[in-house]
């Protein structure tokens, strides 16, 4: 990931509370939380950190890390994540304790070539330990 492209997902709250009714736009009164890559994103082990929207010690709202995800790419070019290799990623708490893996599944058959091709379905497995 080039750090002038890095991604993030910002997740917002899009309920109201108080009558259930949906909430129109983002703002900062219904941000949760955001997934984002660090600088370089993380060069040869694709990295994602998870960061919670929360009060901090002062008072202020700020983002917080909660965990991270990291893992594998591709066996053959290791600074991408193959869609017909697969690859293996470890969630993480802030204090790097593994929680859990996800495993974006490879190509193991003709019909899994063709709907990797054809089609933006992908298959994962998740385990939590």
């Amino acid at each position: 990931v080039i750090p002038c492209c890095a991604h993030k997902v910002n997740m917002h709250w899009m309920v109201n509370e108080a009558d259930g009714t949906s909430v129109g736009s983002t703002s900062e009164k219904t941000r949760m939380a955001r997934v984002r890559t660090p600088w370089c994103g993380g060069l040869w082990e694709p990295t994602y950190y998870i960061e919670d929207w929360t009060k901090k010690e002062n008072g202020e709202w700020g983002y917080e890390k909660v965990g991270s995800i990291s893992g594998s790419s591709c066996p053959v070019c290791p600074i991408i994540i193959c869609d017909f290799c697969g690859a293996s990623f470890t969630y993480k708490d802030n204090k790097g304790t593994p929680l859990g893996t996800i495993k974006k599944l490879g190509v193991g058959s003709c019909k899994d070539y063709l709907i990797e091709v054809h089609t933006e379905a992908d298959r994962y497995t998740v385990e939590f330990l």
